[in-house]
């Protein structure tokens, strides 16, 4: 019989853009989705989904305050590779040798929409700032779960490439 345990939670995180940190600046970063493309091929009696690749991803940070530096960003291509920008959270259950583990993403792309929200006199303002990624790194504990980079062709969950077949196929690997 196995008992149900408490889920970890997101104790604290930490943003940074271009190697700045923002410490009491984000409130809230909506991570990327991953969804692979598919599409239907119908022939005869055949309906098959056929995986195309993967979505455009992208990243939302809001922030509480204006900051000038990030404003300069907007469409900025830095080294023709966008803004790297990095997720760095830590989350922790109740008791038990794994109740707590390290998160860190990195992220990279343009910023392509800044929504300056409302303005009201006493309220902590929310600017939203939108970022279609280029590259995608996710790592728990330090061990790389997911890797994704379109220009080096590369699809990586855990530590098997999916597209290793397709660059074969290419002459590429």
């Amino acid at each position: 019989m196995s008992l149900s345990t408490i889920p970890k939670i997101l104790k604290d995180f930490a943003v940074y853009i271009d190697g700045t940190r923002y410490a009491g600046q984000v409130s809230e970063i909506e991570l990327p989705k991953i969804t692979i493309k598919k599409e239907d091929y119908r022939v005869g009696y055949m309906n098959v989904p056929i995986t195309m690749g993967l979505e455009p991803m992208e990243c939302t940070i809001t922030m509480t305050e204006q900051v000038k530096g990030i404003f300069l960003l907007m469409g900025m291509l830095n080294n023709n590779s966008g803004s790297l920008v990095s997720f760095r959270g830590y989350q922790e259950g109740e008791g038990g040798l794994d109740a707590s583990n390290s998160i860190e993403i990195q992220m990279r792309g343009v910023f392509t929409e800044y929504d300056m929200g409302t303005a009201k006199k006493g309220d902590v303002p929310s600017y939203k700032l939108k970022i279609a990624l280029q590259q995608y790194i996710y790592k728990q504990d330090n061990v790389e779960l997911i890797s994704i980079d379109p220009y080096t062709n590369t699809f990586k969950v855990g530590e098997t490439d999916q597209l290793v077949s397709s660059k074969k196929a290419l002459g590429i690997l």
